[in-house]
């Protein structure tokens, strides 16, 4: 199983986190697991069904109705979670 490690940014609280996400994971899924995460280390309340993923190079949204690697999320790729 490849796994890739991910740097999310939460402009809403200011922090980076790593992840390391399996690349057959969908996007959605990464998503939820992302911010439910955030949501139990931090004690906040980020709603997950309104939450997108964005590359944080370009600003482009990410779609959430495919897979990791179908995504081009590679290992070291940094995203921000809006």
């Amino acid at each position: 199983m490849e796994k890739v490690v991910v740097e999310v940014f939460v402009p809403t609280i200011n922090k980076s986190y790593d992840f390391s996400i399996p690349c057959y994971m969908a996007v959605s899924d990464l998503t939820s697991l992302i911010t439910k995460t955030i949501n139990e280390h931090e004690g906040i309340s980020i709603n997950t069904e309104q939450t997108i993923l964005c590359r944080s190079d370009t600003g482009e949204m990410i779609r959430n109705n495919c897979l990791v690697s179908q995504a081009n999320i590679v290992d070291g790729s940094k995203v921000i979670i809006v």
